[in-house]
């Protein structure tokens, strides 16, 4: 904890290194050296939460990223991860950084958000399909694949649901969610936390189909995205 988070405005500057060094000394430490950082202007701290990054938090706060590189010695913004706290000045109080957009996400990353559930053959893709919307790719694969995980994540379903059979149903950060439908085998539970690229069932042909296959989906806010633009 940085020292500036207990001391009001209040108090001077000059006095937080006396007040080490005394306080270390009175505990009978050996003193060498020792330097505290203390921002020279007013601003907030902001904890980087699961989903933001550098870019996104400065240009929502609108701040110089060289300031706030430079103010909190950030040399490799890439660097900065879920949990660390940035020192954003001039900033009068904490705001939330929205999530990226889909197509935000598909034009920085291109692809490879998610990772490709089966090792097979799409046969299938997303759009209008027989006179109605198909909402995912099929995957072409012999039945007892392993279907994997293509994004770390909360297992939210599992069990059969109408025309897809045997399915499981993920929920991602960045307020996204997943399904893996038609399946022969599962091999999680309501609940379980997954990792990207665990198994966690196996292609089958359950439900309405025609030969075995993984029907994958991709959805955000509950709105169903072409997963190709997603995948490496």
């Amino acid at each position: 904890m940085l020292f500036t988070d207990t001391f009001t405005s209040g108090i001077p500057r000059w006095i937080l290194p006396i007040f080490v060094a005394f306080t270390l000394l009175t505990a009978g430490g050996c003193v060498t050296m020792y330097s505290i950082m203390v921002p020279s202007t007013t601003g907030i701290y902001h904890t980087v939460l699961p989903g933001e990054d550098f870019w996104r938090i400065t240009t929502a706060y609108e701040v110089d990223p060289g300031i706030i590189a430079e103010v909190n010695r950030l040399y490799n913004p890439d660097d900065l991860e879920s949990g660390d706290v940035l020192f954003i000045p001039g900033a009068k109080k904490v705001i939330e950084i929205p999530p990226p957009s889909p197509e935000e996400l598909a034009e920085e990353l291109k692809s490879g958000l998610f990772s490709w559930p089966v090792d097979g053959m799409i046969y299938s893709v997303f759009g209008p399909r027989w006179g109605r919307m198909h909402t995912g790719i099929d995957i072409s694969a012999r039945s007892g694949t392993p279907v994997a995980a293509a994004r770390g994540g909360d297992v939210v379903f599992v069990g059969r649901r109408g025309g897809y059979g045997v399915m499981i149903e993920m929920k991602h950060d960045d307020h996204y969610s997943t399904v893996y439908a038609h399946l022969r085998d599962t091999y999680v539970v309501e609940g379980d936390r997954i990792r990207e690229g665990e198994v966690i069932g196996e292609v089958g042909c359950t439900g309405r189909c025609t030969g075995p296959h993984c029907h994958f989906e991709i959805l955000y806010d509950g709105e169903h995205r072409d997963p190709l633009f997603f995948l490496p």
